[in-house]
């Protein structure tokens, strides 16, 4: 889901980094998949979502999955 990609956004902003060259291309794809798959509109309420999501939330919910 889109809202993981904004969860993990916050994570990689909160310690100053990026995927490694070697994995960009592969984020890069699949952030266009799920944009394709959900519509633009649907991507960013949800990316945007994960963004605002509390840490231990995220963790919380990543767990019961």
């Amino acid at each position: 889901s889109s809202r993981w990609f904004g969860v993990a956004a916050v994570l990689r902003d909160e310690v100053a980094t990026v995927p490694e060259v070697a994995n960009q291309r592969e984020y890069e794809d699949q952030l266009d998949v799920t944009r394709a798959r959900l519509g633009i509109e649907a991507f960013d309420a949800s990316y945007a979502e994960g963004r605002r999501m509390p840490l231990e939330s995220a963790m919380a919910e990543a767990a019961d999955s």
